[in-house]
């Protein structure tokens, strides 16, 4: 997979779990590994996840890996 489309790929990931209130796994270049939730930014290269310290913005091409965090109820 080449970069956009891998950028691409994440932000359809972050924006299903925006829109449905999901916690995400992102983790960046540098190594962090961020957990939170995502919101929709207002500038189209950069993605916020609003986690425990507060809002986290960054750029979609840091991001590594990311993974929607899903409650199951029975």
């Amino acid at each position: 997979m080449n970069k956009i489309g891998g950028i691409l790929m994440f932000a359809d990931v972050l924006q299903l779990a925006a829109e449905k209130q999901q916690m995400v796994s992102v983790k960046i270049q540098d190594g962090r590994i961020l957990i939170g939730l995502p919101q929709i930014s207002r500038q189209e290269n950069r993605v916020k996840i609003l986690d425990e310290s507060g809002m986290v913005t960054f750029p979609f091409d840091e991001i590594v890996h990311v993974m929607r965090l899903i409650n199951f109820s029975f």
